[in-house]
């Protein structure tokens, strides 16, 4: 499978709901669904570390022919077991690039995230939860990493503007 530079994003939610897996949507689709006038190439999400939604989701990734994108072009496709750990799972799929994370830079795992995340109807009966611009800064400042920091006035503008400060 060549790797796709960007993600088809609505593939991707597309699969991920239609089979009931639990995610919150995080990083920069979060953010454009929020409003963000920003560019990004991936997917990440965090699971539901509940056993049938992992259970689900590694299913989903065997039909989706993932891999870890760190090891290219030789493939390492996950085990179930890896959806468990905190830690990010970096993999290119069929549908491009999708980013499985466990807990946040925060420490914040899925069920931290209640509270946090608001529901966004992308079409009928099609709704995702991702997690809001004010926690979406919040991981940012707590990550800090360099492009974390150039994407923050971005976030923060669009939060004013939704008058959510």
């Amino acid at each position: 499978m060549p790797p796709r530079a960007s993600a088809d994003f609505e593939g991707l939610l597309l699969a991920l709901t239609e089979r009931g897996i639990h995610f919150v949507i995080i990083g920069g689709v979060s953010a454009a669904l929020q409003g963000v006038p920003a560019v990004t190439y991936d997917l990440d999400i965090v699971l539901d570390p509940e056993s049938h939604n992992l259970d689900r989701a590694h299913e989903l990734l065997a039909e989706l022919e993932a891999c870890y994108r760190e090891h290219l072009p030789r493939r390492i496709e996950p085990v179930r077991s890896d959806l468990e750990s905190a830690g990010a799972k970096l993999l290119q799929t069929k549908l491009g690039p999708l980013d499985v994370l466990g807990e946040l830079g925060t420490g914040w795992r899925h069920a931290d995230l209640a509270g946090r995340t608001e529901r966004i109807e992308l079409g009928e009966g099609f709704g995702v939860d991702v997690l809001t611009l004010a926690a979406l800064i919040e991981v940012k400042e707590a990550v800090g990493r360099e492009k974390d920091h150039a994407v923050l006035p971005l976030y923060r503008r669009a939060l004013r503007e939704r008058g959510d400060h």
